[in-house]
């Protein structure tokens, strides 16, 4: 599979962490913690992750990444 949507490393949105670097890294920890809660599937993940990772959260059904989150 090839890499459609490759990740700036650059912070426009996200506030940086031990585990966000970018804006992409904080999308992954959003949705790692919305599967790991039973709130959605890893199928419907990576599927919204690999169509376009910038309307993932839209495409899941998630509310919006809060402000300051950092994972």
């Amino acid at each position: 599979m090839q890499n459609l949507f490759p990740q700036p490393n650059v912070l426009k949105t996200a506030t940086g962490s031990a585990y966000v670097h970018n804006d992409k890294d904080r999308l992954e920890e959003y949705t790692f913690h919305a599967l790991c809660a039973g709130k959605v599937t890893l199928a419907a993940v990576q599927q919204a992750m690999t169509s376009n990772w910038t309307t993932a959260v839209q495409r899941l059904g998630l509310p919006m990444i809060p402000a300051g989150y950092t994972g």
